[in-house]
């Protein structure tokens, strides 16, 4: 027997060798200058900033626009905080005046009491304050030479009858002792 025909062989006579695909030949690539290319970049990235801090990345016409609708707002709102401090102050001396009503004083010594202290002293973060105007109130009713009126007369707030605890009010209506 002859030694070739006796080993099989994978091999077909039709099978070629797989090639490699074909790489597509890249054009030479010109030199580029890349000094100047960032040159370039710079300059153009400092031409947008620019731009940029002076119109905010907004059109001329429209940073227009948005500045009058601010300066709008912010007088509307100035007006806003003026007649709320207005009000609070308003209310502080009318609080303060029925203080020194109570206290004794007449109509035309109030008057010219609260026309004369600055409402600001009366407020506190905005808001009538009504330890301000009790410490005012006391100054000026010393000042006019009243005395405040004590609704104790006097007593003191424990010297009068006690009256019954409520354990003690069970106890009665139980005819417990």
């Amino acid at each position: 027997m002859d030694p070739e025909q006796t080993t099989p062989t994978t091999e077909t006579p039709d099978a070629t060798p797989p090639t490699p695909p074909a790489q597509p030949e890249t054009p030479a690539e010109p030199e580029t200058d890349w000094k100047a290319e960032a040159e370039k970049w710079k300059g153009l990235a400092r031409k947008h900033e620019e731009r940029r801090q002076v119109d905010g990345w907004l059109s001329p016409d429209d940073a227009r626009k948005l500045s009058e609708e601010r300066d709008q707002l912010r007088t509307a709102t100035a007006d806003t905080d003026a007649l709320k401090l207005d009000a609070a102050q308003n209310l502080a001396v009318a609080k303060l005046e029925g203080r020194l009503a109570r206290a004794g004083l007449s109509e035309a010594d109030i008057e010219a009491l609260a026309g004369a202290v600055d409402p600001t002293r009366l407020l506190a973060d905005g808001a009538p304050s009504a330890e301000a105007i009790t410490k005012v109130a006391t100054a000026l009713t010393r000042t006019a030479g009243v005395s405040t009126p004590d609704p104790d007369q006097g007593a003191g707030r424990n010297s009068g009858p006690t009256s019954p605890a409520f354990n003690d009010l069970i106890r009665a209506a139980r005819g417990v002792a």
